[in-house]
């Protein structure tokens, strides 16, 4: 009787160890575990990058402000010359 409750404790034992572990072990097992399903991952599309149109720049002649005096001096020697 003792050997046989022996056998049962180290059986248990060694049983445990292995659920703990995970191992699939027909006798192991009490439990039937329900599978998960894998979800299915969806490929995301890749979106093409539009080119963007560059505008092209009005160009504004500056007129330096020496020059824009020099103008404005001669027109108001030619108003006095009037």
């Amino acid at each position: 009787m003792c050997c046989l409750s022996l056998h049962l404790r180290i059986l248990n034992t060694f049983i445990l160890k292995f659920a703990k572990k995970k191992l699939q072990l027909p006798f192991a097992s009490k439990r039937k575990k329900k599978k998960k399903k894998k979800k299915k991952k969806k490929k995301k599309k890749k979106k093409k990058k539009k080119k963007k149109k560059k505008k092209k720049k009005k160009k504004r002649k500056k007129k330096s402000w020496r020059k824009n005096e020099e103008e404005e001096d001669e027109k108001e020697e030619e108003e006095q010359k009037k």
